[in-house]
């Protein structure tokens, strides 16, 4: 398992994947949000029609805002709804906007670095209602009142358990397709 970006560019991860596949193990990528409590229990019951996500920091990282935090979000969009395509990357200094879109919805990402305040939630609305996700409390408030708090399990150590128990290439699909879709774009 390795943490995430696997790599620089799409190529170098595919030729890790098929090193990984001829040595008979598994490469995996680091996605611990998907052991969220909130991505563990959100029950969506309707077509998603649009989804506003934010992920506003107050340090710093390792590459930038657009490589490093939207990670993130990407792949827990992907493995919710499926396939994503980035229409536009907007670079306003030290915060990135990123449209885009999923299968059946589209969707706005806002991240940055050493900001004012810290925002790491996503407002998703469906044909019948609208769910705030709030990453930063681990918790899923729906437009009905019903609050679904943290669980209290350890998302890493549900990760690292999934690995050694399930391996699979699962998540270094879903980060070839990441990198395929940033490297549309250079920021």
């Amino acid at each position: 398992m390795v943490e995430k970006p696997p790599a620089i560019n799409p190529s170098q991860l595919e030729k890790a994947i098929e090193f990984a596949q001829k040595k008979g193990t598994v490469l995996s990528v680091s996605e611990i949000e998907l052991k969220s409590s909130i991505v563990r229990n959100l029950s969506i019951s309707s077509d998603v029609k649009d989804i506003q996500a934010y992920r506003l920091n107050l340090g710093r990282g390792y590459i930038n805002p657009f490589y490093d935090l939207a990670w993130h979000d990407l792949y827990i969009m992907n493995y919710l709804f499926g396939n994503f395509r980035i229409k536009k990357v907007l670079d306003k200094g030290n915060v990135y906007d990123i449209y885009g879109e999923t299968q059946n919805s589209e969707f706005f990402l806002q991240v940055a670095w050493s900001h004012r305040f810290l925002k790491r939630e996503w407002n998703i609305k469906t044909s019948q209602q609208s769910i705030k996700l709030n990453f930063a409390e681990d918790k899923i408030i729906y437009e009905d009142g019903t609050v679904i708090e943290k669980d209290g399990a350890d998302k890493l150590e549900l990760m690292i358990k999934q690995f050694i128990e399930n391996p699979s290439f699962e998540s270094s699909h879903r980060a070839l397709n990441i990198l395929k879709e940033f490297s549309k774009f250079t920021v």
